[in-house]
């Protein structure tokens, strides 16, 4: 049996090592993000960073990941800068090819554990899988003597391999599979290490899954996926409103509304169409959040939290997150790390909630 490795190591102890930083690589369902982070006095910056739109390419159109179009997009990618300093990457896929969820499970040692989690996901999956997996807490109410609620992190074993030897392909060794809870919790102490003494929230507001995670004194806690929330939904909605392609629809958003960049005519009759598509999409995204927040407000004991730092495509939006943390009556922030001072431009700082993943995963090497 395989497990994803360093999926707990990041916390076991915190002290940084005089090592260089792998790749970051974020196999998303809707892009490809990769970014390499150095240390400097204790402060994190972002050094490198390239994007695809990978939609269309036909990577998620089968059952499992194409070696060979991800090993393509990967080596495009790294071709655009020659700034690269590493060709040994840690790697994310998207939850659209894994699976994240909870399992209440009779109170056993770990190797028991072990094989109940293996026998029932091998009998989902219909596949062998890798896995890892934690007791985040005595706190949830699932939780007895006789009963333990643990968090379990699985990808089918072909895709895990499929990305290997993807990457082999491109000339770059993968030396972990990475889960998203410590993805997002690592990239939160990366912007702000105080955030290990407190309860923090991060939404990770993606193109296929939407992620709600409680992090514990920087620890992933809980977490749930918001279902029918995810930014597809609004891209398509917006899409048929306005008749174009998804793609266009991106475009669109990115030169209108992020930017500002357009006249105020033309943002005033784009806004007539979009608002009504923006108020029903986060009618759904509210009601989904209530209800987690509402389920870990009464069945834990977490202390209270100060703002949800938002990752992904809805973070890019003010129009969407500020609308929502209204609703919410909570503060809603885009996650942001520093840029080094060649990336340091509007367009760069616009797009870093997109990359905290992938600046995570560039940093596991740091961490012990």
């Amino acid at each position: 049996m395989l497990f994803l490795s360093s999926l707990l190591a990041p916390f076991s102890a915190r002290q940084f090592a005089a090592r260089s930083n792998w790749i970051g690589i974020d196999i998303g369902r809707s892009a490809l993000k990769l970014a390499e982070v150095e240390q400097q006095d204790g402060i994190w910056k972002i050094n490198q960073i390239q994007f695809a739109p990978i939609c269309e390419s036909g990577l998620w159109q089968q059952k499992h990941l194409s070696a060979s179009v991800l090993s393509s997009e990967v080596s495009q990618l790294v071709s655009l800068s020659t700034g690269w300093k590493n060709r040994q990457a840690a790697a994310l896929i998207s939850l659209s090819a894994a699976d994240y969820r909870v399992m209440n499970l009779p109170d056993s040692s770990r190797e028991e554990y072990e094989e109940m989690i293996h026998q029932e996901l091998i009998t989902e999956y219909q596949e062998d899988v890798i896995f890892d997996f934690w007791e985040p807490d005595a706190e949830l109410s699932d939780t007895s003597d006789d009963i333990k609620s643990l968090m379990v992190y699985s990808i089918a074993k072909s895709n895990a391999n499929a990305v290997g030897q993807a990457l082999e392909r491109a000339k770059i060794h993968c030396r972990v599979l990475d889960g998203l809870p410590f993805c997002l919790a690592r990239a939160l102490t990366m912007m702000d290490p105080g955030i290990l003494h407190k309860t923090t929230v991060a939404l990770d507001w993606g193109y296929s899954t939407v992620t709600l995670l409680f992090l514990k004194q920087g620890k992933p806690f809980y977490s749930r996926t918001l279902k029918g929330c995810q930014f597809q939904v609004f891209l398509k909605r917006l899409a048929q409103e306005l008749d174009v392609s998804e793609r266009q629809c991106w475009n669109l958003l990115q030169s209108s509304l992020a930017n500002e960049s357009r006249s105020t005519e033309f943002l005033s009759a784009l806004n007539k169409r979009l608002n009504p598509v923006i108020e029903d999409y986060l009618l759904l995204v509210q009601k989904e959040m209530n209800r987690t927040i509402q389920y870990v407000r009464t069945n834990t004991h977490l202390s209270e939290w100060d703002r949800i730092w938002v990752f992904g495509g809805g973070a890019l939006f003010r129009q969407l997150y500020e609308p929502l943390s209204v609703q919410l009556q909570i503060p809603m922030r885009p996650w942001e790390l520093r840029l080094s001072k060649k990336l340091d431009t509007p367009l760069h700082r616009d797009l870093v909630p997109l990359f905290g993943p992938a600046a995570a995963l560039a940093s596991l090497r740091r961490w012990h």
